[in-house]
């Protein structure tokens, strides 16, 4: 008898401590009703009209006339609610920044990773992230955080970000490894297998070996994901610049056809002489001629 009443008090003694754990970490909100049927979960409030889905199916957004809310649907339809926010922004790798006064993340559990008092947030791959506080950057591995020694930076992408120190310009990756040297008085904002990079006032392409694979020019401007159109002042033509190939400056326009083939044109000429990345694969062909050839190869 006494062994059963000890059983039962351990019982009630573990149902009581998950009720105090659950009441701390998740409250249930009045506001929400969740409607659950099979795998689709819906959210409805008596109080709030402007209720949107998101691409997490456990999560919602809600507007109070300026002002946002999260809503995590946790097991037992139990609701967490994260509110009073001015912005959110783009889900992205498990992470959703937000903005009150100042800028945080919140995973996609509802837990605030960054607390929200950063006055600006850059997120990364597998959580990662850079973060400025008082014009100090700090980068983020998802557990420690550690000075950066940068002035500014400008995020590429969720791998690397183009960084400015000393008022030269590199790229650097998000655990603060320099990916190409400070070296640069400029570089491109889009940047995939290679880059734009001004030194002295010449433009060149540069591979990120931070190797340099085309000549220097005066001007250059991106047609497409690594294709260029470039040339000299003295010249004042095009030449087609890619990360394997450059022709001479001689096209009054570099065009493009689709995502992999190009056209170099020539002023008052129908003929035209057409690229693909690795460079030159038909020349002087009509440009009425243009599609029945693509479509041949």
């Amino acid at each position: 008898m006494k062994k059963s009443k000890l059983i039962l008090l351990i019982t009630l003694l573990l149902l009581v401590l998950s009720v105090i754990y659950y009441s701390k970490n998740i409250k249930t909100n009045k506001d929400f009703i969740v409607t659950k049927v099979g795998n689709e979960i819906t959210v409805t409030s008596p109080k709030y009209k402007e209720i949107m889905k998101t691409t997490e199916k456990n999560i919602f957004v809600y507007k109070n006339e300026k002002i946002y809310g999260l809503i995590f649907i946790k097991p037992n339809n139990r609701v967490k609610v994260i509110d009073g926010l001015y912005r959110i922004g783009k889900f992205n790798k498990g992470l959703i920044p937000v903005q009150k006064e100042k800028y945080g993340t919140i995973d996609f559990n509802g837990k605030i990773l960054i607390p929200i008092k950063y006055d600006e947030v850059y997120i990364g791959e597998n959580k990662k992230a850079i973060l400025k506080k008082d014009d100090t950057y700090l980068v983020f591995n998802g557990k420690k955080m550690k000075t950066l020694e940068v002035d500014s930076i400008y995020q590429v992408d969720n791998h690397k970000f183009v960084f400015n120190k000393d008022k030269k310009m590199g790229l650097m990756d998000f655990n603060g490894k320099v990916i190409v040297p400070n070296e640069y008085d400029e570089i491109s904002s889009f940047i995939d297998k290679v880059f734009i990079g001004e030194k002295n006032s010449k433009y060149s392409i540069y591979n990120l070996k931070n190797e340099k694979v085309s000549k220097g020019y005066d001007y250059i401007e991106q047609v497409n994901n690594n294709v260029y159109r470039a040339g000299t002042n003295e010249i004042g033509k095009y030449a087609f610049v890619s990360p394997t190939f450059s022709s001479d400056e001689k096209y009054d326009n570099i065009i493009k056809v689709d995502n992999n083939y190009y056209i170099g044109n020539y002023f008052n000429n129908e003929n035209i002489d057409l690229f693909n990345e690795k460079g030159k694969i038909k020349s002087d062909l009509k440009k009425d001629e243009v599609k029945k050839y693509l479509e041949g190869l």
